[in-house]
Formats: C-alpha cells, structure tokens, sequence
C-alpha cells in the first residue's frame, strides 16, 4: 500500500478488520508509528500487527487470516505531476512512433500497400490512401483495444493491469524476503556472539 511520507500509521490502514463496528472501530485506531520515507518501504509483520490489535481491544479474540505481512511504501504528491505525465507519455509515444517506422521501414510498407491497392484495382497509385488511411487507425485503435479491451466487458484486467500486479506482488514479496533476511542475518550475529562469548569464558 503506498501512504503519504510521515503520516500516522493506523492499523486499519494495513489489515482489514472483520469484528463488531466498536471492536473493529477501536482497533483500526491503534497506532503503528509512522509510514516511512520517501522511496522507503516498511513491512509490518503478522506478530506486529496482532500485538497491536491485542493491546488496542485486549478482550477480543484475534485469528490472522490471508496475507502474512503488509508492505507500505512512503510516496507523497509529486510536484508537477501532470507535466510529468505528459512527458513520460510524449516519450513513450516517440519511442513506439519511431519503432513502429523501423519496421514499417524493413518490410517495405509503402510498396506492399500499393500492391494491395494494384491487385484490388487493377490501377497503380503511389499514395493509396484508400489502403494507408485505414490501416493507420487501425494500427492505433488496435494498440488501444490489446491494453484496455480485453476482458472489459466482464470486469477483467487487462494486460497492462496484469504486468503491474505481478510488478507489485514482485515487489511486496522482495521487501518480506528482505525483511526475513536481515532478521536471519541479526538472530545469527547474536548466536555467534554468544558462542565466542562461552568460548572466552
């Protein structure tokens, strides 16, 4: 979940509460600190999260169900988001543009048009509109319906949803990873000292 950088971070903004409207009032209230920085993440951990809820409504009866850990990154409003956008879309628009000529290029387009035209005809042309304006907004609208038609009509994600929900699944599973390592690497640092320590002794 991305929240603003610093914000107060309650539990109800990282689990959902399935309880009576006063229990589940009184624990989505609970504090969990601060949502992190700016490009930082935080993982907020099962144990974490069910000793928050215990102390917040101590006569409940807390069961964990789904998800082991909550990642939450820190992104606050971007100054300048639009223009931001609109140069990310011109740079994505010039870059298909001109991969689109590159190909249009190696095939020979143009003269593949003009064959089309001379065999539906039987007359030569060296602009065949009648083939060259169809084709070219077919190629956009076609471009258009692969990313948002797909599965529309029944509620289903497109392509482009689904490459950015494994993006983000990716991402929540290398910051828990991340998180489980460094614990690992802690919890070995201190079996070790205490071994040299019993050596010494």
């Amino acid at each position: 979940m991305i929240r603003p950088p610093g914000e107060p971070l309650r539990l109800g903004d990282v689990a959902e509460i399935a309880a009576s409207a006063d229990v589940a009032a009184r624990a989505a209230a609970a504090p969990l600190g601060r949502s992190p920085g700016p490009r930082e993440h935080r993982v907020v951990s099962v144990p974490e999260a069910l000793g928050t809820a215990r102390r917040a409504v101590p006569e409940a009866d807390w069961h964990v169900v789904g998800a082991r850990d909550a990642v939450v990154e820190g992104r606050g409003a971007v100054r300048g988001r639009r223009w931001l956008g609109l140069a990310a879309w011109l740079l994505l628009f010039v870059g298909a543009a001109t991969t689109l000529l590159n190909f249009h290029a190696d095939v020979n387009m143009p003269a593949a048009h003009r064959e089309l035209y001379y065999l539906a005809t039987g007359r030569r042309s060296l602009h065949p509109f009648v083939i060259e304006v169809p084709y070219a907004i077919g190629l956009g609208l076609g471009v258009l319906l692969f990313f948002m038609a797909p599965g529309m009509a029944r509620g289903e994600p497109g392509p482009l949803e689904l490459e950015l929900w494994r993006y983000e699944r990716a991402l929540r599973a290398f910051w828990r990873e991340r998180r489980e390592g460094g614990a690992d690497d802690r919890a070995a640092g201190r079996t070790g000292r205490g071994a040299a320590r019993r050596r010494r002794s």
